[in-house]
């Protein structure tokens, strides 16, 4: 409908936890165990309420990393990768998806101390990214639509009660029904969103970047 700069290529922050969950669920075992380590709970921010030494099953994951925009989420799928390299594979779907201008360097957006190794995508790419997701992998989406999530390790202790970071499915005025979508921000990205809803007439959707 509208496009400025479609092509442009700039730092995506927590919008790379798209590719993250992704990857997750095509390449783990739902009911594969996690457990948080120290190196995971070492990434900055403290979203999502993970505490070293609980276990998980990967179908969890997706709720902290995609509601509350969980780094230590992102990093405890990355350590435990039993496939290999979690981050090439996340290159790998991206150049599956004809994606020329994306490339990861982490799973979770943060920015990179290095010089040209923060993740980087265009808003026509991420279009792509998550018109594949939807139509593939929905329950992805689905996620990142819950306003808020009880989040129970696998003991059945309630670690936290997760709110979501995309304020608009609070609005009780959006007009639209919200499919899904995703927030992020980091001072060289500044604020990012991602957000899917149905279309005006209720044929289709729209995804806005």
């Amino acid at each position: 409908l509208f496009v400025k700069n479609g092509d442009l290529r700039m730092p995506i922050a927590s919008l790379s936890k798209l590719m993250t969950a992704l990857v997750a669920v095509k390449y783990y075992s739902p009911n594969q165990e996690i457990t948080i380590t120290d190196r995971a709970v070492e990434e900055p921010e403290e979203a999502g309420g993970l505490i070293k030494g609980d276990v998980f099953r990967v179908k969890d994951l997706p709720y902290p990393l995609l509601i509350e925009s969980s780094n230590d989420a992102g990093a405890a799928l990355v350590l435990n990768s039993r496939f290999g390299d979690f981050v090439k594979a996340m290159n790998k779907e991206a150049s599956g998806l004809g994606l020329e201008d994306t490339e990861f360097f982490n799973a979770s957006g943060l920015d990179s101390k290095e010089e040209g190794r923060t993740n980087i995508s265009t808003a026509g790419d991420l279009v792509k990214i998550s018109d594949f997701i939807l139509r593939r992998y929905p329950e992805i989406f689905e996620v990142t639509r819950l306003r808020e999530f009880d989040l129970y390790n696998n003991q059945g202790v309630l670690r936290k009660k997760l709110q979501n970071t995309n304020e608009i499915l609070g609005d009780q005025e959006f007009p639209l029904r919200i499919i899904g979508g995703k927030t992020g921000e980091t001072p060289r990205a500044g604020g990012c969103l991602l957000l899917i809803h149905e279309a005006p007439n209720g044929d289709g959707y729209i995804i806005n970047v």
